[in-house]
């Protein structure tokens, strides 16, 4: 007897991990690393959201309140971390990721990238920036990957996390 823990079920069948999707269509645009972990452990700071919207000539408007944020990620237990590089169409590969996790049965996926917001664009593949939500990324990728180098100032290093469960 096959045990499902914490794993929605698509059609009675096991379904694939969330990592291992976004990892084989990953591969395909040259992004190799990739972690599972809670949303517990994703930072959120008052302060992000704030320097992002006033210090950052290339914001919008279209942030959350931090508190919200901590309520948006209270509804998932799990994300996945990508770590890409800048030889890639990076928030292309990060869409496609999110919409193979949607068929493969994770209805609750949402990719949010680092970045920023591309919520002024108003197409199909606008996601809101990490940073509009308040999530401090850096400091949230330096806590599973160490030697982190800063960003220059103005910089956004190839990160996102994909809410999945």
């Amino acid at each position: 007897m096959v045990k499902y823990i914490n794993n929605p079920i698509k059609f009675n069948n096991p379904m694939a991990s969330d990592i291992d999707i976004v990892l084989k269509v990953g591969y395909k645009h040259g992004i190799d690393e990739a972690l599972s972990i809670y949303t517990s452990k994703i930072y959120v700071n008052h302060w992000v959201g704030l320097k992002y919207q006033y210090a950052n000539k290339n914001s919008c408007k279209h942030s959350m309140h931090p508190d919200q944020t901590l309520r948006l990620l209270k509804e998932y237990k799990r994300a996945v971390l990508i770590i890409g590089n800048k030889k890639t169409d990076f928030h292309k590969a990060i869409l496609e990721m999110e919409h193979q996790l949607i068929q493969e049965g994770y209805f609750k996926a949402i990719a949010l990238i680092n970045g920023p917001c591309a919520l002024c664009k108003k197409s199909d593949e606008a996601r809101p920036s990490l940073e509009a939500l308040g999530i401090d990324i850096l400091t949230t990728v330096r806590k599973f990957k160490k030697n982190i180098p800063q960003p220059k100032s103005g910089e956004y290093p190839p990160y996102a996390i994909i809410l999945t469960v």
